[in-house]
């Protein structure tokens, strides 16, 4: 451990033309933002550069950093939305018929129609795009697995089977009527 104490201490390098006040004096050895290693910044000259042209080359570099990250991101965004675009088309139109089919469910009198009022509220909470859309029912590429969506899955055999009992009940009460 005393290694590595006196790694850490400092030692002052004493340099006879630079005050310790001058911050911004150079010997030489230091990152200069002008060298000369095919980096963006230009030619490296042999005299220190003026602080005010330093700051203004740190300026430009950052914005152009910025603008560089910005101009993919925009890229990137782009082309993961035409990527995304049918699977969640897909999916949007699969919640829109389970709800549609579940408010239509839910105006019938009957058993159907009493379980459809119970389960629209719920499916709405769990068929919210920012949950179907969720990144832990995609693969890497932006795709769904081969047996589909979990969640709207079920919400399909949930309404089916309400659908089949409804018709049920609609085929009895016609039965009732053409009876009577």
């Amino acid at each position: 451990m005393g290694e590595i104490d006196r790694s850490l201490k400092r030692t002052k390098v004493e340099s006879p033309d630079i005050s310790d006040d001058d911050i911004w004096a150079s010997d030489g050895g230091e990152f200069h933002p002008n060298v000369d290693d095919g980096d963006f910044y230009g030619e490296r000259t042999d005299r220190p550069e003026n602080a005010e042209i330093a700051a203004v080359r740190r300026v430009h570099a950052k914005q152009g950093y910025l603008a560089g990250l910005s101009s993919a991101k925009e890229e990137s965004l782009q082309q993961g939305f035409d990527e995304g675009y049918p699977s969640g088309a897909i999916i949007g139109l699969e919640v829109g018929k389970i709800l549609g089919t579940l408010q239509l469910l839910s105006s019938f009198n009957g058993v159907a129609g009493t379980k459809a009022k119970e389960l629209l509220s719920t499916a709405k909470t769990e068929l919210h795009i920012k949950k179907v859309l969720h990144r832990r029912y995609f693969d890497d590429n932006v795709q769904l697995p081969e047996e589909g969506h979990t969640v709207v899955n079920k919400w399909k055999i949930e309404v089916e089977q309400l659908v089949k009992q409804q018709r049920l009940e609609l085929s009895s009460s016609n039965e009732d009527v053409v009876m009577n």
